[in-house]
Parts: structure tokens; C-alpha cells; sequence
């Protein structure tokens, strides 16, 4: 059986941009379109520094007035804020030996590349969910608890779900998706709270959860306690998070080689530039200099600060066990 060299079939600038586009069109999180491509975004990552700047003007305010033919109108102010994302940097490598299953047969670039989006596919998830984690850890104004009550109050019910999405007040309807557990996923088939909506085309089936009339996005990575039972719905609006990505000033595919392993091995590096923010909550940089936020760091509440209205933040959790 033949044995393919990667230096003999990947050419890293097509490589890279094949990967990070596959990444995106596989993710459900970009499918359910939580996850969008943000134009503001893309022009600020390219100016440089670990942190970007997204300045607003904050809603205006105060009531209309009646024209008065004797007294001047008042003067309303014009307020600005601004939202502040992070740049973030990851990277991963594989030796040939790791990837010797990839390496052997017919149409080996394929397999690698899908293994490769696959992989920073599941990354961006784990990253999203990471920094829901400390969103939510910060603003505990956005979560709904009902695992302090007793006994069947604490399950994850309808009438529950529905008071955490008015949680973001009349801006509720902007609620379209749901991710959970796979173990809530199926306590939820069970209970017959997941309905299949055909698509417009007809061709297939959207899972809706009912009471909230939302598209279910079912991930491994949101929190669940199989000791505990204790579970999390997070709810979504429609770009809730903004991303873009960049391959400036990094080499985003890159084949190297390790003389110091046995007879030598060929490596694939593969490296990621990009921002993914949840729009509306600040990101703000830890007082010790670091190259780029780890989950760990994504996960602490005093990483994140509101600077947008409530009902302006597409995201809610609701935490709750199942029997």
C-alpha cells in the first residue's frame, strides 16, 4: 500500500483556505446562524493589536414633545460606548505517525482536509460555548436557575424556558436557536418536546423545541452533569456572536520536519487568527500579558462587562436537571 509524504501533497496557502472554509460551512453553530461574519470586524482585525475597538451610539432616549411656540425644546445628548473584542490565536500540530490512517489509499488530501476542518470545526464550538461560560458567569441577570427549587420543579420544563427567553424583555422573538447537551437532547425526545419542521424546500427537516419555537442545536460542549443531572439550554439570537477570520501576518498551513524522531517525521501545523465576540459584552484584557485567551480564561466572569441593553444581547441561559 502506498504511503504518502505531506510535503508531496499539501500546498499549505490552499490548504489553509480550504480548512478554514470547510470549518465554517460544517459548524453548526455558523449553520444556525448564531455565528455571523461581521464587516466591522473584518476591517478592524487587519489594523493590529490584541484588542479591537467596535465603537456605537447607545439608543436614544426621552419622550417626544408637543412644539410649544413659547418655550425652546430641550436638547437630548447623543451617547457613544463601544464594544471591545480579542484577537485570538490557536494552533495544533500532527505528525505523519499520527496521521498514518490518513496517509495511505486513494484521495489522501481529502481525508487529511476533513479531518483538519473537522477538527477546528468542533474548536470554534468549544471556544463558543467556553465563552458563554463566562458571560453567563458575569452576567447573572441572563440566567435562569431552577436547580436550587425541590423535586419536580427543578426539571427542565416549557413554562421555565419560555420566562428565560423573556428574559432579554421585548426583544424576545429574536430568540431562534437553542444549544444542549446531547443527554438533555434525548431526556427531550422523550418527552416529546422536539417537533421536525420540513424545510421550504422539502428535502429535509429542521428540529424545532417547541415551547420556544427554536431551531435545537445539539453539542457536547454545552454543560451537563451526568452525576448531578444538571443541565444548561443556552438561547441564541441570529448573530449573536460576530466572527472573522485572518491569515495575515501568521502561516496559517505549514509543513515542517522533526529530525530528533526516529528517522525523522514530516509535521502539519496548522495555525488559526481570528475573533469570535459576542456582540454587546466587552472583552477585557487580564492585567498579566498573554498571546491569547485559553478556554480557561474565556471562562472568567471578570474577563467580560455589558455595555449594550439587555434586550440588545441575544443570549440567555437556562439551567435545570432532568430526570
Amino acid at each position: 500500500m502506498t504511503i504518502t509524504k505531506l510535503g508531496d501533497m499539501i500546498i499549505p496557502s490552499n490548504f489553509a483556505a480550504y480548512t478554514a472554509e470547510q470549518a465554517v460551512a460544517k459548524n453548526k453553530f455558523f449553520k444556525g446562524g448564531i455565528i455571523a461574519s461581521n464587516p466591522q470586524l473584518a476591517s478592524l482585525l487587519e489594523v493590529g493589536g490584541k484588542t479591537i475597538n467596535m465603537p456605537f451610539v447607545k439608543p436614544l432616549t426621552g419622550d417626544s414633545e408637543v412644539p410649544s411656540e413659547t418655550n425652546d425644546m430641550g436638547i437630548g445628548n447623543i451617547s457613544t460606548s463601544e464594544d471591545i473584542a480579542r484577537r485570538q490565536l490557536r494552533v495544533k500540530a500532527w505528525g505523519e505517525n499520527q496521521l498514518a490512517s490518513l496517509l495511505s489509499g486513494d484521495n489522501v488530501m481529502d481525508r487529511i482536509s476533513d479531518a483538519v476542518s473537522d477538527y477546528w470545526s468542533a474548536e470554534l464550538s468549544k471556544i463558543l460555548i467556553s465563552t458563554c461560560t463566562g458571560v453567563f458567569a458575569k452576567l447573572t441577570n441572563k440566567v435562569n436557575d431552577i436547580t436550587v427549587k425541590t423535586g419536580n420543579a427543578a426539571l427542565l420544563n416549557p413554562n421555565d424556558a419560555i420566562d428565560t427567553k423573556y428574559i432579554i424583555g421585548d426583544s424576545a422573538d429574536a430568540i431562534t436557536a437553542i444549544a444542549i447537551h446531547s443527554a438533555v437532547y434525548a431526556y427531550m425526545l422523550k418527552m416529546d418536546q422536539i417537533t421536525n419542521v420540513p424545510t421550504s424546500d422539502g428535502k429535509g427537516v429542521i428540529q424545532k423545541y417547541g415551547p420556544l419555537n427554536a431551531t435545537v442545536l445539539v453539542d457536547d460542549s454545552v454543560p451537563y452533569d451526568s452525576t448531578t443531572k444538571v443541565g444548561a439550554m443556552y438561547l441564541y439570537g441570529p448573530g449573536a456572536f460576530g466572527f472573522v477570520e485572518s491569515n495575515n501576518g501568521i502561516e496559517a498551513a505549514e509543513i515542517t520536519r522533526n529530525p530528533l524522531k526516529g528517522l525523522g517525521e514530516n509535521i502539519l501545523i496548522s495555525r488559526k487568527q481570528f475573533v469570535l465576540h459576542p456582540l454587546g459584552v466587552q472583552w477585557n484584557e487580564p492585567t498579566s500579558s498573554i498571546t491569547s485567551p485559553a478556554n480557561s480564561d474565556l471562562e472568567t466572569a471578570t474577563r467580560w462587562t455589558k455595555v449594550k441593553e439587555d434586550k440588545n444581547i441575544y443570549l440567555a441561559q437556562f439551567k435545570f436537571k432532568i430526570a
